[in-house]
């Protein structure tokens, strides 16, 4: 799989936090398996997408998603829509516990499943670059 361009986000990213919360969430404890080089753990939550970049500290999803797993590097998600590879889409993480938590990703890969329903690859991508 050709990979796009990304940045991995630190803590101070807000990505590290939503990491941290989805390992405790996580039944063991554990990592699921992995064949990638960083570890992935389950999400399991409403993310709502938009393509617009949050202005005044509002977000308006537009595109409902659901988080299947995330990792250091980036996310699985199930989409209503198709979404462009390679498009700069902002998730919102508020629904997973985290105060005004919206951030970067760009799509990777996305492919139907069925009917209106997408399987998305997104990476977090850096707000400096």
């Amino acid at each position: 799989m050709v990979r796009m361009p990304g940045a991995t986000l630190g803590q101070s990213h807000g990505a590290g936090k939503i990491l941290a919360e989805a390992a405790r969430r996580a039944r063991d404890g554990r990592p699921m398996l992995s064949r990638r080089l960083d570890d992935r753990f389950p999400l399991n939550a409403i993310i709502p997408l938009g393509t617009d970049s949050p202005q005044n500290g509002r977000f308006r999803g537009t595109i409902a998603s659901w988080g299947v797993d995330i990792s250091r590097n980036g996310l699985g998600l199930l989409s209503e829509k198709p979404l462009a590879v390679g498009s700069l889409v902002y998730a919102d993480f508020t629904n997973f516990g985290l105060p005004q938590c919206v951030l970067p990703i760009r799509i990777l890969e996305c492919s139907t499943l069925f009917g209106n329903t997408h399987r998305v690859s997104a990476v977090f991508v850096s707000q400096a670059g």
